[in-house]
């Protein structure tokens, strides 16, 4: 084989290792996803009063009121009786596990490991010793939520927790997951809400609400080629957030 012939040969292999992995990697993404269509879910480009009056928003990540990009996803699942008796903590753990946890944040998450570095900035009055980082996804395994003031992957705080009374009533519960900086030119927050009503029992509502800003300069955040971008992006981490819902719901009737 002439050295012609074996450089080929290597350009090829060199270009079908990544191939191979990028195809495996798309396919645990569809395969993770499945069980969530893509027409199942609702997408509007606002959010929530009750996020945008939140101290989340109001008092760490918006104080000024800048113009701010928005969009909220949610759907109804089923919640069997043999799942009635889940809290909504485990509820949340369940979707927060399946948002850092599953292949759509793979690549992010693998990244920010690297890199090591803590890229979120939002100071809390009362945070004199904040609770252990989290790095590694399997620490988000089980039913309870990370500690307040918990930074995930060095991208992201959990700046806000409240937890409803999981009852066959009207309730809510919430997580809010702060990201960038007070400081910088890009902030925003994440928000998993849990809604229960009364007059539809076995039905949760799940959402994942966001919002994200400029918080120091009086701008909208450019460039616009970044929001489908995000939307697109936001669906695909819901779809799989859900779909760790889904499982940990199922799990309940092998019990």
């Amino acid at each position: 084989m002439n050295n012609i012939s074996q450089s080929r040969l290597l350009v090829a292999g060199a270009l079908a290792i990544p191939a191979l992995l990028l195809t495996k990697h798309f396919y645990n993404i569809y395969a993770a996803t499945a069980p969530v269509p893509w027409r199942n879910m609702t997408e509007v480009r606002s959010m929530p009063e009750s996020l945008s009056s939140s101290a989340s928003v109001t008092t760490i990540v918006n104080p000024r009121g800048h113009p701010s990009l928005d969009d909220t996803r949610f759907i109804d699942v089923s919640l069997p009786e043999t799942a009635s008796h889940l809290k909504d903590e485990t509820i949340l753990a369940a979707l927060l596990r399946g948002f850092f946890g599953g292949h759509v944040f793979a690549p992010e998450r693998v990244v920010l490991k690297l890199a090591g570095l803590e890229l979120t900035n939002y100071p809390t009055p009362d945070e004199a010793s904040p609770p252990p980082a989290i790095w590694d996804h399997k620490r988000l395994d089980g039913d309870t939520l990370p500690a307040l003031h918990t930074i995930l992957f060095g991208g992201f705080k959990v700046i806000h927790v409240e937890l409803g009374t999981s009852s066959p009533q009207h309730s809510s519960s919430t997580i809010d997951l702060a990201f960038g900086s007070s400081k910088g030119q890009f902030g925003g927050v994440h928000r998993f809400t849990i809604l229960r009503d009364g007059e539809k029992p076995g039905v949760i509502r799940v959402a994942l609400e966001h919002t994200s800003c400029n918080p120091t300069v009086n701008k909208p955040l450019k460039p616009d080629i970044m929001i489908p971008l995000h939307n697109f992006y936001a669906m695909w981490l819901f779809r799989e957030s859900v779909a760790e819902l889904m499982q940990r719901i199922a799990a309940e009737k092998t019990l």
